[in-house]
């Protein structure tokens, strides 16, 4: 006899030919690698009823589906809200910063629903925005060099002479960062002595897709000195390896390098990148190890967003057209095989 209200995980060979469809159908997903690496988990939530066991039906599935997505851990709520990072979330849980329902908690992975009274010490009620009536906020901003992508609140030694985003970005987006909910947070990084387009997005799941593991492209223009070689610059479209403290990621990705300028008796060139990933400081790694020196790099695009003539220092909000060619070009990237 199955217990109620319990999830099933059943050993089922690949050739599941004999597996329910329809209303009924199971989702299949691989186990861990190991013996059973061939298989795959078969899971079936099952109700119990008086008159006994049966499946979940289509409508039950739905309503559950919906249930699930309004179910959080603390720090993960926290997070989606734009109020802080994960990590931040999970410090000021666990320092007793955070209540939910009048009531301190501590453990930042303790589950919270959607409509839970949660408030945050020194911001206030927490609530999850409501994107399906009002889409995430984009921001493109041209970064100056001297700017570190750091919504920093203490200055250490070596970066003291660095200006942080908070007195960077142009006052009328100032006023959207932490603790203003949804905060707006930069997509990713831009090392300090770079420049040019860096984005600004108040929905953790928007800059998630956009800089997750073959995420959409992103094109530099960068000087280099000296004059680079045609086998540089096909080893660079290659791959190299780059010794970013990360030995499992290996090599980088191929990539599109293309010579846009030369000065021969200057002996530097202009080069053009395109990328599909973002290591730490992965261009003047690349070029570092094939004896060229980086005088300056400017990002140029990310997906279809380009800088345009936005000016150094300068910013705005993306277009409804260019909201959408971002969130398709996502779309396509987490969707491929």
């Amino acid at each position: 006899m199955l217990p109620s209200s319990r999830v099933w995980e059943t050993w089922w060979p690949r050739s599941v030919a004999a597996a329910p469809s329809g209303a009924h159908a199971l989702r299949v997903r691989t186990p861990r690698p190991s013996r059973w690496a061939s298989w795959g988990v078969l899971t079936w939530t099952w109700h119990c009823t008086r008159k006994g066991h049966r499946a979940l039906s289509a409508g039950e599935a739905s309503d559950s589906a919906v249930e699930d997505r309004r179910i959080f851990k603390l720090e993960r709520f926290l997070s989606k809200a734009g109020v802080l990072s994960r990590r931040e979330a999970a410090k000021q849980v666990r320092a007793g910063n955070v209540m939910v329902n009048k009531a301190t908690v501590r453990d930042p992975f303790s589950k919270v629903r959607a409509g839970d009274e949660i408030r945050l010490r020194g911001v206030g009620k927490v609530v999850l925005p409501d994107w399906d009536s009002e889409p995430p906020r984009l921001v493109l901003f041209n970064k100056p060099p001297g700017v570190v992508t750091s919504l920093r609140t203490t200055q250490s030694s070596t970066d003291r002479h660095l200006r942080a985003l908070q007195e960077a970005l142009p006052a009328p987006y100032r006023s959207l960062l932490a603790p203003h909910i949804p905060a707006l947070r930069p997509v990713g990084r831009l090392d300090a002595g770079s420049m040019g387009l860096l984005l600004f997005t108040d929905s953790s799941q928007l800059g998630n897709r956009l800089t997750g593991p073959g995420s959409c492209e992103k094109e530099y223009l960068v000087s280099v000195t000296p004059l680079p070689g045609a086998r540089s610059l096909q080893r660079l479209r290659e791959g190299i390896d780059i010794r970013d403290g990360n030995a499992k990621r290996g090599r980088t990705l191929p990539c599109a390098v293309a010579l846009v300028r030369k000065d021969v008796n200057r002996a530097r060139a202009i080069l053009r990148f395109v990328l599909c990933e973002g290591r730490n400081r992965q261009i003047r790694r690349m070029c570092k190890s094939e004896g060229l020196a980086v005088e300056w790099l400017l990002r140029t695009r990310i997906g279809p967003l380009r800088l345009g003539t936005l000016a150094l220092g300068e910013a705005r909000d993306a277009t409804a057209d260019e909201q959408k060619a971002l969130q398709t070009d996502a779309t396509d990237v987490a969707d491929a095989p």
